[in-house]
Order: structure tokens, then C-alpha cells, then sequence
């Protein structure tokens, strides 16, 4: 049996894609979890959670999860492409640590606008049902019907929001200037 030599440079490198993915997206669930517990405070006087406003909240979480996944992918390849360039697993882990941060909190400040977005929308296209209220006395229906809402919404912006930020942060050349 001819057993093929660990590639350690791969293996490092998912590593620190497992590292990153969950210490960024840990990051920024709970920062979107406790912005929009202080939103809906603040606005609605949603001071407890019911079941409504657990469905709500994990719908907005899971949009968000949905989101931080398309910039995980162009932000690993600009990693990658930071060590062929440099070959210091240092300067790469700096740079790609910092490149991550951008991608996440492009991802979060996006996901933010298109979940407001789709609510505002939703409310404004059913002006008869008060949701928030609807939510805050516990109505598990209007709950599941403004989650999916937002859910669809990210699902069908998501392929654009990749573009973007590919599009936004420039990926660095290689050395024959060829740009991935």
C-alpha cells in the first residue's frame, strides 16, 4: 500500500478556513443577534423572547449564516493567493486575517441592509398587519411568514452579493499578473 505524504501547506490552510469560519461567524451571529434584540427593544419593546420571536430571530440568523458563507470562499482564495505570492505563512495569516475581517463585515453591513430591506418591504406591502405586534403577542404564523420573507430574500440576492464583493475588494496578483 503506497500512502501519499500529508500536503501540510493544504492542511494549514484548512485549518486556519475552520479557525477563521468559526471564530468570525461566531462573531458576527452574535453581534447580529444582540443588534437585533436591542432593535426590536428599542423599537417594538420586545423585552422577552416568545416562540414568534425565536422563529424571527433565527430566520435573520440563519440569512446572515447564508451570506457570511459567499465570503468565505473568495476570501480563502485570497489567502491562498497571498502565500504563493509571499510564501511567509506569517504575512499571510496577518493579511488573510485581515482580508477576512473585511469580507465579514462586508457580509454583516449587507445582510443587515438586505433583511431591513425585506421587512421593510413585507410591512409596507401588508400595512393592515401591525408584525412586530403580531410577533411580540406571539403569532407563530406572521413569525414563519416574515422569516421565510427574509430567508427567500437573501437566497435570491446571494449570487449578486458574491459578485459584489469580488467586485469591491481587489483579490491581490500574483507575480506573472495573472489575477484569480
Amino acid at each position: 500500500m503506497n500512502l501519499q505524504p500529508i500536503n501540510l501547506t493544504a492542511a494549514l490552510f484548512s485549518l486556519f478556513q475552520i479557525a477563521t469560519g468559526l471564530v468570525f461567524g461566531t462573531g458576527v451571529l452574535f453581534l447580529t443577534f444582540k443588534f437585533f434584540l436591542f432593535w426590536a427593544d428599542k423599537r417594538y419593546g420586545i423585552k422577552s423572547f416568545n416562540t414568534s420571536f425565536s422563529i424571527l430571530i433565527g430566520s435573520i440568523l440563519f440569512s446572515v449564516g447564508l451570506l457570511l458563507q459567499e465570503a468565505i470562499s473568495p476570501a480563502i482564495l485570497t489567502i491562498q493567493n497571498l502565500y504563493q505570492q509571499s510564501q511567509d505563512m506569517g504575512f499571510t495569516l496577518l493579511w488573510g486575517t485581515i482580508y477576512m475581517l473585511i469580507y465579514f463585515a462586508l457580509s454583516m453591513v449587507f445582510s443587515f441592509c438586505v433583511i431591513f430591506l425585506a421587512y421593510f418591504l413585507f410591512t409596507v406591502l401588508t400595512r393592515k398587519i401591525n408584525e412586530m405586534d403580531e410577533i411580540k403577542h406571539d403569532n407563530i404564523a406572521i413569525s414563519i411568514i416574515l422569516g421565510v420573507v427574509i430567508i427567500v430574500m437573501v437566497l435570491l440576492v446571494k449570487g449578486g452579493f458574491s459578485q459584489l464583493v469580488d467586485a469591491i475588494i481587489p483579490v491581490p496578483e500574483l507575480h506573472s499578473g495573472i489575477r484569480l
